[in-house]
């Protein structure tokens, strides 16, 4: 599990969702895709999972998280990193596949009129680089981003995914964390170590807690 009621998610070794729609991203680099659905490697730890993949000679890693505050959205971090020492070119997609409705495309994000409310994908970054695909996708939600990275460099892009109740916006949320991201998941990981500690039994830890409703942010 990824946090505490209304926001909570669910994560596997194959699969992560939220709000009964699973959240994954595909990368072309170099003729090859990714994937993280198909991870290399995935890590479980406080109110967070890590999908690492490798497609040709880039790295991406793919954080999904829950904020410490009671909030019905996902926050997600993803680093794409260029291990090669020439230029790559890189598009990658990120998607969650959520219940059918009304589709609606906006500057860095996108959001579809469910029958259980808004659900809505965003980029959170400070500069908005993704767009929704041209053609819209047929479900779900995507959004785009086609970059050049230089030789040994690193990027990183952040994501919301919002599920407000029904007749709610999603926006407030999304700006809530817009350019924070990062902020939120130190603070997340701080708030849990503070009660769990950092040691090897802290995931299986915080895996009990968050059954509780003795959680932190929870009130």
């Amino acid at each position: 599990m990824l946090g505490v009621g209304p926001r909570g998610g669910v994560a596997s070794a194959r699969r992560a969702s939220f709000a009964r729609g699973r959240i994954d991203a595909l990368v072309l680099c170099e003729g090859e895709v990714g994937r993280t659905a198909q991870p290399k490697e995935v890590r479980f730890g406080l109110a967070q999972v890590r999908r690492v993949c490798t497609v040709a000679r880039l790295r991406f890693v793919h954080v999904l998280f829950a904020p410490r505050e009671p909030r019905p959205l996902l926050l997600g971090l993803v680093r794409l990193s260029n291990t090669a020492d020439t230029p790559l070119l890189v598009r990658y997609t990120e998607l969650w596949d959520v219940a059918e409705g009304t589709f609606r495309g906006l500057e860095g994000a996108c959001e579809r009129e469910t029958d259980e409310g808004v659900r809505a994908l965003a980029e959170a970054g400070v500069v908005l680089r993704t767009r929704v695909p041209e053609p819209p996708p047929s479900r779900g939600l995507a959004l785009d981003l086609t970059i050049v990275l230089p030789p040994r460099s690193i990027r990183e892009l952040s994501f919301a995914y919002a599920a407000p109740p029904p007749g709610e916006s999603a926006a407030p949320l999304v700006r809530a964390w817009r350019g924070e991201v990062g902020e939120a998941l130190e603070g997340v990981v701080r708030l849990w170590q503070e009660r769990l500690g950092s040691g090897p039994d802290a995931v299986e830890a915080y895996r009990r807690a968050i059954e509780s409703t003795d959680c932190p942010g929870s009130s």
